[in-house]
């Protein structure tokens, strides 16, 4: 049986060693061998070792040697979504500099405004891509005003025949690029993520200027630097298309806040809420990566609106493991937005750290774990710019109910808890976990209201979010 080497041109038959590898010479060796007066055997053992070096042939020990290819659709892919992730990049650089900077010697102020300087630059840059780049929505519009166009001609014929050939062109290339944002993109680009890219803007700008006075001037460069990757991890987590780009946007909000809290080395309070908050979040992390894997297992893709679209109808012996996989990436979320039984790290964090420091984890964490459950839980858009709700089909009967539950518990037990306070960042931090209740209530109704209005409970919870984070930052400002 033959080997054939593509980047060499030869192809190897054990019979006839001496007509292997003309190109390198395979011929020529075999010649000198037999010149040399070789035995047939010793030519043979000889041509083998040969081939080896070279690597082909059946008995080469490395294999085919292939010359490196480039697979230019996924480069292109990969190179066209980089500007939908333009924010994050400032942000991440603005956040080195300020490391870096760190070494010498600088106010608060000058790091202070470094940090709002970076904040402003990823504003344009996000300014720049939602000019230039159409969201699906607006694909899915056009590509649906192009079709009314094109079933108006079917029934009067338009004058011009080259007028209907450019619009079929038009529709064809809008749909291409709609399926290539929907299912090829690791970002999305839609009227959520952009929402929540101007709620993380927003909401930094506000955190860089209430921790203005109350930041020491030694510790002032990190302490901003932790924070504008933070807002860059929530900008990832409201656009994340795929779950792995979405477990890292995740930890891209995490890691930042270990190292803020450490910051006050010399404060025991401080040193053990992050020591509790460290300790938990990796927990967390395992369960929801473990619940990820589930997911991947059960829809064969990590693509959100893919999985969405395997999920919505699963079957008999893939529906219990795909609410095995939807209470563990709960439980993982549950962290990040302190839902009863996962706030019990919330008070004695929040009490032990500065005010500043609570007021960005009462906001990054819970508006990236609010985040992240709508793009796991089917809130996606699909390919004509409607939601694919899957949750609705995994929390039939008791599933549906634990949310529930959840939701009741988690708002009535921080609601009474809260009452119970003497500390004024404790009763925070519980009236914290209360408000993760009410959003959960919008979760758990969003699959109740059917085709009429899908998106209403998404909308609730996108509106109390709002509310919600100008409420905490203020309070804690104050």
């Amino acid at each position: 049986m033959a080997d054939v080497g593509p980047d060499r041109g030869a192809v190897f038959v054990p019979g006839r060693l001496g007509a292997a590898v003309p190109r390198l010479g395979g011929a020529g060796l075999a010649d000198r061998l037999a010149h040399r007066g070789y035995g047939q055997e010793t030519r043979r053992r000889r041509l083998e070792r040969a081939t080896r070096r070279i690597g082909i042939g059946g008995a080469g020990r490395r294999g085919i040697r292939r010359k490196p290819t480039v697979n230019e659709h996924i480069t292109q892919a990969l190179t066209g979504y980089l500007p939908l992730v333009l924010p994050e990049a400032v942000l991440g650089v603005v956040a080195c500099v300020l490391f870096l900077g760190g070494t010498w010697r600088g106010g608060r102020s000058v790091w202070g405004g470094a940090a709002l300087i970076g904040l402003g630059l990823a504003a344009v840059a996000l300014a720049y891509s939602a000019v230039w780049f159409p969201t699906v929505e607006a694909l899915a519009e056009s590509n649906r005003a192009i079709e009314r166009k094109l079933s108006d001609m079917d029934h009067s014929p338009p004058k011009n025949a080259d007028e209907k050939a450019e619009l079929e062109q038009r529709h064809a290339e809008q749909s291409a690029q709609l399926r290539a944002d929907v299912y090829a993109s690791p970002v999305s680009n839609s009227r959520l993520s952009l929402f929540f890219k101007v709620l993380a803007l927003a909401g930094g700008f506000v955190l860089v200027l209430t921790s203005w006075n109350e930041v020491p001037d030694g510790q002032a460069a990190e302490y901003h630097g932790c924070l504008l990757l933070m807002t860059a991890g929530l900008c990832l987590t409201g656009a994340a298309n795929e779950l792995i780009t979405l477990f890292l946007a995740l930890e891209l909000i995490s890691i930042p806040t270990y190292v803020l809290l450490y910051l006050p080395r010399h404060d025991q309070r401080a040193q053990e809420a992050a020591m509790k908050y460290f300790l938990l979040s990796i927990f967390a992390a395992a369960l929801l990566l473990f619940g990820f894997s589930y997911l991947y297992g059960t829809a064969g893709t990590t693509n959100l609106p893919a999985m969405s679209e395997a999920l919505a109808r699963p079957s008999s012996a893939t529906a219990g493991l795909a609410l095995t996989a939807m209470v563990l990436v709960m439980a993982g979320l549950g962290f990040n937005i302190t839902a009863v039984p996962f706030h019990f790290y919330a008070p004695d964090v929040y009490q032990g750290t500065t005010p500043a420091a609570a007021a960005i984890l009462s906001f990054m964490p819970k508006v990236a774990g609010f985040a992240a459950l709508l793009r796991v839980f089917g809130f996606t858009l699909g390919l004509l710019g409607t939601p694919q709700v899957f949750v609705g089909q995994i929390l039939e009967g008791q599933g549906l109910k634990l949310l529930w539950i959840l939701a009741a518990v988690t708002m009535t037990l921080g609601t009474v808890l809260a009452l119970l306070q003497n500390d004024l960042k404790r009763l925070l931090a519980y009236s914290s976990v209360a408000h993760a209740g009410y959003m959960l209530v919008g979760l758990a109704a969003a699959p109740l209201l059917g085709a009429s209005a899908p998106l209403a409970g998404v909308e609730a919870v996108v509106f109390y979010l709002v509310a919600y984070a100008a409420m905490t930052i203020g309070a804690f400002a104050v």
